[in-house]
Parts: C-alpha cells; sequence; structure tokens
C-alpha cells in the first residue's frame, strides 16, 4: 500500500481533521494508527480489535483511549453504545452486517469514514485474497443507504499503488 501502516490515511485525516473533536470509535483498530492520531486532536476515542497483540501497540500509541478486544464479525458493536459516537472510522475492515451497527452506535449527525479494497483491487492486485473483503462498484454507498446513513462523500479508485472505496456518511 502506499501509506505508511503507523501514519492515519489521508481520508481520515481529511475528513476527520474538518471536525470538531468528540467521541471517536475506530472499529478493527489494529495498532491504534486512527486512535493515536485523534486522541492527539482532543478526541475521547475507542478502539475495538480481535487481535490483543494489535491492542497492547495501541495501548502504548494512545495511552487515553479506551481499548476493547471484541472480533465484531462475530459479535458486532458494544450492545451500550447506542447514539454514543460523533465519528466513527472503519479503514481496510469489512463486515457488511456491521453498517447497521454503526448506524446504531453514531450520535444524531455523527460521521462514517470507510475506506477498504475495491473489487478492482482484486482484478488488478489478488489483494485481498478473500472476494467477500472487497466492496463491488457502488456497494459502500448502498450499504449506508440501507443502513440509513446519508452519503456525503462516496468515491472509488486508485490511490497510489490500491483501488480503493471511499465512503463518509452522516447519521441522520
Amino acid at each position: 500500500m502506499n501509506h505508511p501502516v503507523g501514519r492515519p490515511l489521508p481520508f481520515v485525516v481529511e475528513q476527520a481533521g474538518a471536525l470538531a473533536p468528540g467521541r471517536a470509535l475506530d472499529v478493527a483498530c489494529g495498532q491504534g494508527r486512527h486512535l493515536a492520531w485523534l486522541a492527539d486532536r482532543g478526541w475521547a476515542v475507542t478502539g475495538l480489535d480481535a487481535d490483543p497483540a494489535a491492542l497492547a501497540v495501541a495501548a502504548q500509541r494512545a495511552p487515553g483511549a479506551r481499548l476493547i478486544e471484541r472480533d465484531v464479525e462475530a459479535h458486532g458493536l458494544l450492545p451500550d453504545d447506542t447514539a454514543a459516537y460523533d465519528l466513527v472510522v472503519v479503514t481496510y475492515f469489512l463486515h457488511r452486517p456491521l453498517f447497521v451497527d454503526v448506524a446504531r452506535v453514531l450520535a444524531p449527525g455523527g460521521v462514517l469514514l470507510c475506506e477498504t479494497f475495491h473489487e478492482q483491487n482484486r482484478a488488478k492486485r489478488d489483494r485481498p485474497r478473500r472476494a467477500h473483503f472487497a466492496l463491488a462498484a457502488g456497494e459502500g454507498r448502498a450499504l449506508c443507504q440501507a443502513a440509513g446513513l446519508t452519503v456525503t462523500l462516496s468515491d472509488e479508485g486508485e490511490r497510489g499503488d490500491v483501488y480503493t472505496t471511499r465512503v463518509r456518511a452522516e447519521a441522520g
């Protein structure tokens, strides 16, 4: 990929950088690159990931973060966090039922930022290895709309060495 693992994605920086800090959730947060960046800008951050080793690194990168070991594919997002987040970030992780959960945990006016593999990346670069981890053309927008979110930005394209779908959507 064309971005260093430790740095937040330009899409997240551009979009979240324009928002007033509030409560943020990073789904499949990995080692916490977005958590640390958001926390440095005044956000109260929560990260979910199934990998305890990744969460240990995230704890060092974002010391004040609320970190929860959770397999969201098996268990969904946290049930007690209804309308709790002003921002939800999901990058390079795809579990289609998650969009409904995201709509539930976003506060009114809250923003979802999602960037992940597009099916064209599989065709050109054979990544990700499993087809169900890549979005089809228009699918990111459709998943957000089906979950009741208002899509304010949706694009699909090649960025450096990766073809992605990026979606920004808001809760009503």
